[in-house]
């Protein structure tokens, strides 16, 4: 009895290692790494965790067709890859392109290249998979190979819409990545900054103007013809600006004139209207053409002609130096005077 229990427990220990083997399905094969996701909301210039392990061989390529470029477009740079003694100055490229992508108004993201900065340079089918998973526009990626102080960059910026890849070659010491880049992808890269709308503000057309401008004004009246005279105006006035280029005024000046009995005073009211001519694109010089009229009481109307040159000493005060020719209907006779002003003019 006892040899036969004793033979049972012996077959029992036996046959136990094959019903704990059987009791679940056998192990499945380790999946391969996938790409890490990307942050739901990337926040600019913020590191994102290295990629690892591009895709598994065979798999497609996200497409990402017609993406359009958001007024503050995503740009995806991945970390430069370089070969080993190049230096620690390469290292820089990587940043170089970030600061690039954020002074042309882009939110940047930045993201570590597989294997390392040592790593095989990526290809181009590699970054636009990481613009399409990323959710980028436009992303940017530099190998770089040369000795420290003397790289050779090759720049590759691949489009989430599948345009065709720009991939210029710079040659460039480390402090000078972020010129050289700029100079290599300014064409290229859309800017989306407000500098761009900066440079366009030269022109006059794209700036607003100051509605109104209040002008103090100086100037000498010399008679010419057959009688000589000397007459001084001191004038206010206000203009209404429709235009950098037009604008209409209404003045008041004290005259000092010659009379009967010597010298006399009377005020004398004018409208002006005003045409000018910008000299630059900035309008920091112009030319000014006007032409006005008045009622001197007492004597009769007053027309003025004449153009001069406009000095803007800031954006809100200008000089103007002038030459005018100007008719005075006194009673039953005309003179003319030539007259030279000058005029400091305010913006309000």
């Amino acid at each position: 009895m006892n040899r036969s229990l004793c033979s049972l427990a012996f077959a029992f220990w036996l046959l136990a290692p094959s019903v704990n083997a059987q009791a679940g399905p056998p192990p499945m094969p380790a999946p391969a790494r996938p790409l890490p996701a990307p942050p739901a909301v990337a926040a600019p210039s913020v590191p994102a965790p290295s990629v690892g392990a591009l895709r598994a061989p065979g798999a497609p390529i996200p497409q990402r067709l017609g993406a359009p470029i958001a007024p503050h477009p995503h740009l995806l740079v991945v970390s430069a890859a370089f070969m080993p003694g190049a230096g620690p100055g390469a290292a820089r490229a990587t940043e170089a392109l970030a600061e690039l992508g954020r002074a042309f108004g882009y939110q940047v993201s930045q993201v570590g290249a597989p294997g390392g900065q040592f790593g095989a340079a990526m290809s181009p089918a590699e970054i636009h998979e990481l613009v399409g998973r990323w959710g980028a526009s436009i992303g940017l990626y530099a190998s770089l190979a040369g000795a420290p102080g003397a790289y050779r960059v090759q720049l590759l910026m691949i489009h989430a819409d599948q345009r065709p890849a720009l991939s210029p070659t710079v040659n460039s010491a480390a402090d000078e990545f972020g010129e050289q880049f700029e100079a290599a992808l300014g064409a290229a890269l859309p800017d989306h900054s407000t500098r761009a709308s900066a440079s366009s503000s030269n022109d006059a057309s794209d700036r607003e103007y100051s509605l109104w401008r209040l002008a103090a004004r100086s100037e000498s009246a010399i008679g010419v013809g057959a009688g000589s005279f000397y007459n001084h105006l001191l004038e206010a006035r206000l203009d209404r600006r429709f235009s950098f280029s037009i604008s209409a005024g209404a003045s008041v000046a004290y005259v000092n004139l010659k009379d009967r009995s010597g010298r006399g005073g009377n005020l004398l009211p004018q409208l002006q209207f005003e045409k000018r001519i910008g000299l630059d694109d900035a309008r920091r010089f112009e030319i000014p053409f006007r032409v006005s009229s008045g009622y001197l009481p007492q004597n009769g109307p007053v027309m003025r002609g004449g153009l001069g040159l406009d000095f803007a000493l800031s954006d809100s005060v200008d000089v103007v130096v002038d030459l005018a020719g100007m008719l005075w209907l006194i009673r039953s006779h005309t003179v003319s005077s030539v007259n030279l002003g000058i005029e400091l003019g305010f913006a309000l």
